[in-house]
């Protein structure tokens, strides 16, 4: 299921503006705009751009720290790496929490993210669902790093570490590309961290708070208590992360910790600070016999400033 957006055409924006406005302008002579004309194409344009109908949605953001000081060859291996990280991830996102399966189909995040080289932006309908991945995305990290997921690559290449942000707001696409401020803030709110942490948003961490009373209440918290979250009751349904099994106790807690606002680009941005502690069993794709129990922090207490 493609995600929920409003989708504009790069041709209809155009069909708009050669009503009223044109592109062969390659002399010197003066085009003062006619205010007649002026007015009409705005007016075009915003009824077809309205920003009350672009829908809000969740980012979360996952970059791979110091990418450009790792050895040239290693370099290339990086994107790979993140691939299978982000391939193992989604496989588990959707197989230990099938209520997700309504939402998301196979595949969908990896063709719909924004690659960035050393990791991306993944598109999620709202903040639960990319916190989710997120632990996924961290579990497998820290199989990797102790050893336990391609341990020749590892002792190659070295340990990765990575930081998150995650982003609510609106966005939209042009043709197949998204955009918007949910997008613009995470970037901007990743770029500026440099203790490797798991960053949210004030839209972010308000959502939680309207949702779930609060992010801290994710351990406690089980699948049927959040049915006002989906458009079927999921009564029959388990969610593993949030401890609906009685093998895993899924989320153990959750810490947050608001951090100063910071200013980016003449933008005032109020920012929280996570860390996530998961326990959850991982199975191999092989041999649905063959697991293991994973304890796996995702963010750091690290609260100097942004």
């Amino acid at each position: 299921m493609p995600v929920d957006v409003i989708k504009y055409e790069f041709s209809k924006i155009k069909e708009i503006l050669n009503k009223e406005d044109s592109e062969d302008s390659f002399d010197f002579a003066t085009k003062a705009s006619n205010n007649e004309k002026q007015e009409k194409l705005e007016k075009e344009l915003d009824k077809y751009l309205r920003r009350q109908d672009d829908k809000e949605q969740s980012v979360l953001g996952i970059d791979i720290y110091k990418y450009s000081k790792y050895d040239y060859e290693k370099q290339k291996l990086i994107p790979f790496i993140f691939s299978l990280l982000r391939n193992e991830a989604e496989q588990n996102f959707l197989r230990c929490e099938p209520f997700l399966k309504d939402y998301y189909s196979e595949n969908q995040l990896e063709q719909e993210m924004i690659h960035t080289g050393d990791g991306g932006f993944f598109i999620f309908r709202n903040p639960l669902d990319a916190v989710i991945f997120s632990l996924f995305f961290n579990i497998y990290l820290h199989l990797f790093n102790s050893f336990h997921f391609y341990p020749l690559l590892r002792k190659y290449v070295g340990p990765i570490t990575v930081r998150y942000t995650i982003t609510y707001d609106q966005l939209y696409k042009i043709d197949s590309y998204f955009y918007g401020p949910a997008i613009i803030k995470n970037a901007r709110i990743i770029s500026k961290d440099m203790l490797n942490r798991f960053l949210i948003d004030n839209r972010t961490y308000e959502w939680f708070l309207l949702n779930t009373r609060g992010i801290e209440n994710l351990p406690i918290i089980r699948l049927k208590e959040l049915n006002h979250l989906f458009s079927i009751e999921k009564e029959d349904e388990e969610s593993f992360l949030l401890g609906d099994t009685e093998k895993d106790p899924g989320i153990r807690y959750v810490f947050c910790q608001k951090l100063e606002k910071i200013n980016v680009k003449d933008d005032d941005l109020e920012i929280y600070n996570l860390t996530i502690q998961s326990v959850l069993t991982c199975y191999s794709d092989k041999d649905s016999d063959n697991s293991i129990r994973i304890t796996s922090t995702a963010g750091n207490m690290n609260c100097n400033g942004i």
